[in-house]
């Protein structure tokens, strides 16, 4: 039996902050500042920082490499980056193989 994309919501909050931290990260992730995370949807730019601080907080550990004009993940950011999107696509195949 596969666990649901809620399950696999519901898991990942319970091992992270809060599920604005996992967007805020993903956003950050693809952008090469936080000024520029900031201008997704999901992501209201003054908590990018914010939201940053408190997953590193959590996990223990800095996932970003912070240069004078350009962020980008370190050793341990490109793993959690790697883990959250086999997640969501683990959780998302799970669950359109159980609705077939």
């Amino acid at each position: 039996m596969h666990p649901t994309p809620l399950t696999e919501c519901h898991e990942l909050a319970n091992e992270l902050p809060s599920a604005q931290a996992v967007f805020t990260f993903e956003a950050a992730a693809g952008t090469p500042s936080f000024s520029e995370a900031g201008r997704f949807p999901t992501v209201a730019q003054p908590a990018v920082s914010k939201n940053i601080a408190a997953l590193e907080a959590h996990i223990g550990t800095r996932l970003f490499i912070r240069e004078k004009s350009k962020l980008r993940l370190n050793a341990e950011g490109e793993s959690l980056h790697r883990a959250v999107q086999l997640r969501l696509i683990r959780s998302l195949g799970g669950h359109e193989k159980g609705t077939r």
